[in-house]
């Protein structure tokens, strides 16, 4: 086999408590996250050479090493020596997830390119080690190599998997403008310092229980993102949905998408 077609699926914010700013930079987090339809389609494919080649068709995005994608295939061939031993690849990211949207867009995509590329050179790749190499790239990119739910603490990397949501229907609100993470943790930092706002604790757990249970409404009822708070024109589109018969609703990520929830 010289080339591989994967699903590179979006993943939403259940719950998104930022708890603090660490010593290297990074935030810890308390977070849910889950999969869902919404999804890019990746195409990989070994080709004659060294090289690494990428195009992009539905989004203008970079088609060099400032692709995250781009990035997974370098770290995957130096990771496991193939680099510079006539190893090309070719990369093709059919995009509909929505650039910069906290829909872990770019993340999902290098997942996929990790995974494909584990998969053509039969490299054997325990997915704990595909998953440290993702860490390397971003903290969502762990989580979209396992997909599914998962509750993760530390910067989004340490995490215990859970059910799936129940039977429902998730329809997605792209955001007019995107959202620049580091930009939206740095508004939410401000905040936290200025106010003194009380940081939420335990959330993320009510979540997971209400996954294990099943229960759905439970579930919208435990729905929170703090990034809610530096994200004023989220709480329209959520009364938008919700009067349209969503149970829940919420942003996902650092924004500006929000999701909302719909019973079947």
């Amino acid at each position: 086999m010289d080339h591989i077609t994967l699903s590179a699926p979006a993943k939403i914010n259940l719950y998104l408590e930022v708890t603090g700013l660490r010593a290297d930079g990074y935030h810890n987090v308390d977070n849910v996250m889950h999969t869902c339809p919404l999804h890019d389609i990746i195409h990989v494919a070994l080709i004659a050479g060294k090289d690494i080649t990428l195009h992009c068709t539905g989004a203008s995005l970079p088609e060099d090493h400032r692709n995250l994608a781009y990035r997974a295939a370098e770290l995957f061939l130096k990771h496991t020596g193939l680099a510079g031993q006539r190893a090309g690849v070719s990369i093709t990211i059919e995009k509909h997830i929505p650039v910069a949207a906290g829909l872990a867009g770019g993340s999902t995509d290098a997942a996929a390119v990790l995974k494909a590329l584990n998969e053509l050179y039969d490299t054997h790749l325990p997915l704990k080690t595909l998953c440290d190499l993702g860490a390397q790239l971003g903290a969502d990119v762990p989580f979209c190599i396992l997909g599914g739910a998962a509750l993760a603490s530390g910067i989004g990397t340490e995490m215990i998997p859970l059910p799936p949501m129940p039977p429902c229907r998730i329809e997605i609100v792209p955001g007019r403008i995107p959202v620049s993470t580091p930009q939206a943790f740095a508004a939410l930092d401000r905040l936290t310092a200025k106010t003194g706002r009380e940081i939420r604790t335990g959330g993320g757990k009510a979540i997971a229980d209400a996954l294990q249970t099943g229960d759905l409404r439970m579930i919208c009822s435990c729905l929170y993102n703090a990034f809610e708070l530096v994200n004023p024109e989220a709480e329209a589109v959520k009364q938008r949905l919700i009067r349209r018969g969503a149970i829940g609703a919420l942003l996902s990520g650092s924004g500006p998408t929000v999701y909302g929830i719909f019973p079947l």
